[in-house]
C-alpha cells in the first residue's frame, strides 16, 4: 500500500489514511489529531462524512489518557488491552465525571462515549514526528485507531507507522509551499498604495490558508483612547460583510473582549465555540518566548454577542505587531463548524501577520498622492478646461494637468517630490523664473522631513504649498473668465503679472517655516534624530536681522506696495508706517512664517522684470497668515484691495486634506482623518466662489482637524468677520462659527462642506 504525497496537501493525504483506516480489519474509531496552537493539546483532524462522535470530544490534553502519553514520550504504543491500562483508566474516570455533570451541555454524548469506552479492547497510537534543529525531532500530531472486536497486530502497527511517515514528510513538503506562498504573498501585500488594497491583499493572503474564514481587519491606533480601532474591511461577498464588522470591545468597563486581550497581551486568541459559550484561550506569539507555548484559559473572556447571533461558530483574533507595537488586528471567523487552529496554523498567522503589519506601516507612513490628493482632485484637473484665451493661464494649466498624470500612481515622499519638484521647475521655467526660487522650495521639503517632522503633531507643508498652487490657478482662471470686479484690467499683461505673482507667493507661502518653529524642533531634533536623551533649550534674539540693512529695504518695498492706489499723502505715509510697525512686530514677536517667508522671497535676485510682481508676492505671503491683533494694520483684509493676498488666505485654510503627519504614532488616526476629508469641487461666478469639500458624516469634522494642528486654537481662526468678500460679507448660512462653512447631507449619504464668499 503506497501513497503519493508529492503535492499533496496534509488534508488531502489525511482524506487518503482516513479511507485506507476504514479498510483495516476492527478499526473504529479512527483519529488524526495535530499539536494545537498552544502546544499543549491534540486537535482532531476533520474527516469528510459523519463520525460517531461529535468533533469536540476528541480533543486531548497532552496529559490525558494513552494518547497523551504517547504525545510526551513521542514513541509508537500498540495496545493489546487497554482496560488494564492505568492511563486509560484515569481518562474514562474523568469522562465518567463529565457525563454526570449537570452543566455539560453533550451531557448524553460523553455517556455515549464513556459506554464506548468501557468496550474498547485494542489501540494503536503512532506519534507524526518532524525534524526539529533544536533537539532533533518535533511532535506535531498523532494517528491512532481503537478496535473493541480484535487485538491488533504488529502488522497493523506497521501500517500505522507508514501512514504517520506519510503525514510527516507531507508536512515538510507543505511547509516549504507555505513559505513559498508567503514570500508572493507578502510580495503582493508591500506593494499596496492605499487602505483599500491593504485590505483586499491582507484578506486574500487569509483566504490563501484559511479558505472557509471570514476575515476582519482593523487598524489599532494606542493613542486613541475612547476608539482605538478603525475597519478596513471583511469578507468578498455579502454574505461575509454581513457576518464581518463587529465592533471590537475595548474599555468597555465590563469584560474584556478578545480584541483587548489579544493587543494587551500579544497573543493569538481563540473562541473554539462562540454557540457553545466557550471562554477564550490564547498563547504567547513566538515574539515573547518565555510564554511562547504556554496555554491560558480566561474564564471571563468570551465572544460578543453580535458573533453569536450571526452563528460565528469560532473566532480567532491575532494582533498585528510591528517592532513591538501593535498596528492593527485580524480576526478570523468561521461560521459553519468549529475549526481547531493547529501548531502549523499559528505559525502560519505568525509570518503572515508580520507581513501584514509592515504593510499596515508602509502605507500609513508612504501614502500614495492618490490618497493623499483624493480621486475627485484628480478627476477635477484631469477634466478640466480653460475657456480664455490667455495663452500663459493655458500653458501653466497644462502643464499641471500633466504633472497630475505622473501623479497619479505615485507612492510615498521620494517618488512624490521629485514628479512635484520636476513639475514646479518645469512651471516657473516657462514663466521665466529664477533657479533660486525652486531651490528654496526643494529644499523646504527636506528641511521638513529631517526638522519639522520631530515636532509634535507638525503635519505636512510642501505637499500642502503644491495644492494651494493648484487650487489658487483655478479660481483665478475662472475669475478671469467670469471678469470679477476687483482684477482690475484682463489685457494679457496683466494676466500674465497675477498668474506668475500667484506662483510665487503659493509655492513659497511657507518655505519659512522651519524657521519660525525653530524653538520647537532644536529641543526635539537631538532626541528624534540623533537618539539623543538630552534637553535643549534655543532662544534666539531677532531684534538686530529685524533692523538690520537687509530687511529695511524688503520691508520698504512691500510697505510701499501695501499702499499702492492711495493718492493721499497723509493716509498713505499714515498706513504705511502702521504696516510697517505691524510687520516688525510680526517678526520680532511671533516670529511668523508668512513675515519671513516675503523676506525670504525678496532676497531672491529678480530680473527686473519680475522685482515688482515679487514684492506683490512678497506682501501677500506676509499677509496671508494676518490674524486678529490690535496692532494690525488692516481693519479688512479686503478682496477688493488685495486679491491675492486674500485668495492665499482662503486656498491655505480651505487645503485641509492630504497633509500627512511625520509623528509615527499618529500615522493611522491622521490617515483615517485624510480619508474623511477630500476635495469635491470648485465653482466661480461673478457673484460667488464656493469650495467645497466632502467628509464622511458619521465623524465630527470640526474636532478631528483641529486636533491636527495644535498651533492653532482653531484651524479656522484666519477666517473670520475681517476678511471681505468681494459683494462685501462672507455668508453665514445655516453656521454658528466664525470660520465660514455651510454642511449640506448630499444624496451619496455624504455631507458636502461649502466654502463660499460673494
Amino acid at each position: 500500500m503506497h501513497l503519493a504525497v508529492t503535492g499533496e496537501s496534509f488534508e488531502s493525504i489525511s482524506q487518503h489514511i482516513f479511507e485506507q483506516l476504514d479498510k483495516m480489519s476492527g478499526a473504529e474509531n479512527k483519529r488524526i489529531r495535530l499539536v494545537d496552537f498552544t502546544g499543549k493539546r491534540l486537535i482532531p483532524v476533520k474527516r469528510e462524512g459523519s463520525t460517531k462522535f461529535p468533533i469536540t470530544m476528541a480533543v486531548r490534553h497532552y496529559d490525558e489518557g494513552i494518547i497523551g502519553r504517547v504525545a510526551q514520550k513521542q514513541q509508537t504504543e500498540l495496545i493489546t488491552d487497554v482496560q488494564k491500562d492505568i492511563d486509560f483508566q484515569k481518562y474514562l474516570t474523568s469522562i465518567n465525571e463529565k457525563s454526570q455533570d449537570k452543566g455539560e451541555p453533550l451531557k448524553r454524548e460523553w455517556k455515549e462515549y464513556a459506554k464506548y469506552l468501557r468496550k474498547l479492547k485494542s489501540a494503536i497510537i503512532v506519534p507524526i514526528i518532524v525534524p526539529n534543529p533544536n533537539n532533533g525531532k518535533k511532535l506535531i500530531g498523532i494517528i491512532n485507531v481503537n478496535s473493541t472486536k480484535k487485538k491488533f497486530l504488529k502488522t497493523d502497527e506497521k501500517t500505522l507507522d507508514y501512514f504517520g511517515s506519510c503525514l510527516s514528510l507531507i508536512t515538510l513538503n507543505q511547509r516549504s509551499r507555505t513559505l513559498l506562498q508567503l514570500h508572493e504573498i507578502e510580495e503582493r501585500m508591500m506593494i499596496a498604495c492605499s487602505w483599500d488594497e491593504v485590505a483586499d491583499r491582507i484578506a486574500k493572503g487569509v483566504h490563501k490558508f484559511f479558505p472557509g474564514s471570514v476575515p476582519n481587519i482593523y487598524l489599532f491606533n494606542e493613542n486613541n483612547k475612547k476608539n482605538p480601532f478603525t475597519f478596513l474591511c471583511s469578507g468578498a461577498n455579502k454574505e461575509e460583510r454581513d457576518l464581518g464588522g463587529f465592533k471590537p470591545r475595548w474599555n468597555t468597563g465590563r469584560e474584556k473582549g478578545i480584541g483587548e486581550t489579544a493587543i494587551n497581551t500579544h497573543s493569538f486568541v481563540v473562541v473554539e465555540d462562540v454557540q457553545g459559550n466557550s471562554p477564550a484561550i490564547h498563547a504567547r506569539l513566538s515574539h515573547n518566548v518565555q510564554e511562547n507555548s504556554e496555554e491560558h484559559h480566561h474564564k471571563g473572556i468570551f465572544a460578543s454577542e453580535g458573533a453569536r447571533k450571526k452563528g460565528v461558530r469560532t473566532v480567532g483574533c491575532l494582533p498585528l505587531i510591528f517592532h513591538g507595537d501593535v498596528v492593527g488586528v485580524l480576526y478570523l471567523h468561521f461560521k459553519n463548524d468549529i475549526y481547531y487552529f493547529s501548531e502549523e496554523d499559528k505559525t502560519i498567522l505568525e509570518m503572515f501577520g508580520h507581513s501584514a503589519a509592515v504593510t499596515i506601516k508602509n502605507v500609513a507612513s508612504t501614502p500614495s498622492f492618490r490618497e493623499l490628493s483624493g480621486n475627485h482632485l484628480i478627476q477635477y484637473i484631469d477634466d478640466y478646461k480653460s475657456q480664455n484665451d490667455d495663452l500663459t493661464l493655458k500653458t501653466v494649466i497644462h502643464q499641471l494637468k500633466e504633472m497630475t498624470k505622473k501623479l497619479e500612481n505615485a507612492k510615498g515622499t521620494t517618488d512624490i517630490t521629485q514628479i512635484i519638484n520636476s513639475g514646479i521647475f518645469d512651471i516657473g521655467t516657462s514663466l521665466k523664473m529664477p533657479d533660486e526660487l525652486f531651490n528654496l522650495n526643494s529644499r523646504f521639503q527636506k528641511y521638513e522631513e529631517l526638522i519639522l517632522y520631530n515636532i509634535p503633531n507638525y503635519r505636512d507643508h510642501f505637499l500642502h504649498m503644491f495644492f494651494v498652487f493648484s487650487t489658487g490657478i483655478f479660481i483665478i482662471d475662472q475669475w478671469i473668465y467670469e471678469k470679477v470686479p476687483f482684477i482690475g484690467s484682463y489685457n494679457e499683461n496683466d494676466v500674465s503679472k497675477l498668474v506668475k505673482t500667484w506662483f510665487i507667493c503659493s509655492i513659497m507661502h511657507d518655505v519659512a517655516y522651519p524657521l519660525s518653529q525653530v524653538k520647537k524642533w532644536i529641543p526635539q531634533f537631538p532626541k528624534e534624530t540623533l537618539k539623543l536623551d538630552c534637553n535643549f533649550s534655543a532662544t534666539f534674539d531677532w531684534t538686530e536681522f529685524a533692523i538690520s540693512k537687509l530687511t529695511h529695504p524688503y520691508i520698504d518695498a512691500m510697505s510701499s506696495s501695501f499702499v499702492k492706489g492711495i493718492e493721499d499723502c497723509n493716509r498713505r505715509d499714515k498706513k504705511k508706517n502702521k504696516f510697517k510697525f505691524w510687520l516688525h512686530q510680526q517678526l520680532l514677536q511671533q516670529q511668523d512664517h508668512g513675515a519671513l517667508g516675503a523676506l525670504t522671497i525678496m532676497n531672491i535676485k529678480w530680473n527686473q522684470d519680475l522685482e515688482d510682481i515679487a514684492t506683490d508676492a512678497a506682501l501677500a505671503t506676509a499677509l496671508h497668515n494676518y490674524v486678529k491683533d490690535k496692532n494690525r494694520p488692516l481693519n479688512q483684509l479686503h478682496i477688493k484691495s488685495y486679491p491675492l493676498a486674500f485668495l492665499l488666505t482662503y486656498c491655505d485654510v480651505v487645503q485641509e486634506w492630504g497633509r500627512p503627519t511625520g509623528n509615527i504614532k499618529e500615522d493611522i488616526e491622521v490617515r483615517d482623518i485624510m480619508k474623511r476629508v477630500t476635495f469635491q469641487d470648485i465653482s466661480v461666478t461673478n457673484k460667488e466662489t464656493k469650495f467645497v469639500l466632502v467628509y464622511n458624516p458619521e465623524q465630527n469634522f470640526n474636532v478631528d482637524l483641529r486636533k491636527m494642528d495644535n498651533d492653532e486654537n482653531i484651524i479656522y481662526s484666519k477666517f473670520n468677520d475681517n476678511m471681505i468678500g468681494y459683494n462685501n460679507h462672507w455668508s453665514k448660512r445655516e453656521s454658528n462659527h466664525d470660520f465660514i462653512i455651510e454642511v449640506k447631507q448630499s444624496a451619496q449619504e455624504e455631507s458636502l462642506i461649502y466654502w463660499y464668499f460673494g
